[in-house]
């Protein structure tokens, strides 16, 4: 599988950190400290799930772009939009990227 880049939102915490959200792959989740934490967490979480999912024989949900319109579920919450978004790299064949 080539090189891949998923896009995540950084949901800034109430009480501190990030939470770290990648739309189009349903329960892959992170969070950290701070933003460049959360987006060092968002790289090692993306790919065990993604190798999982692999390892599972499931699908893999394509990419989207950066400027996609959020899936529905989180178009509904107003702040979401407002959520920082990055882009994650992930490189699983030879395994979840170090």
């Amino acid at each position: 599988m080539p090189l891949r880049h998923d896009r995540n939102l950084l949901e800034p915490g109430r009480k501190g950190g990030y939470g770290v959200i990648f739309p189009e792959v349903d329960g892959c989740v992170s969070a950290g400290d701070t933003a460049d934490a959360a987006a060092s967490n968002a790289r090692e979480a993306l790919a065990s799930h993604l190798g999982l999912l692999l390892a599972d024989g499931d699908l893999i949900p394509d990419p989207a772009p950066l400027d996609a319109p959020l899936p529905d579920h989180l178009a509904k919450l107003r702040t979401a939009a407002r959520w920082p978004r990055l882009l994650v790299p992930v490189d699983l064949s030879g395994g979840p990227m170090q």
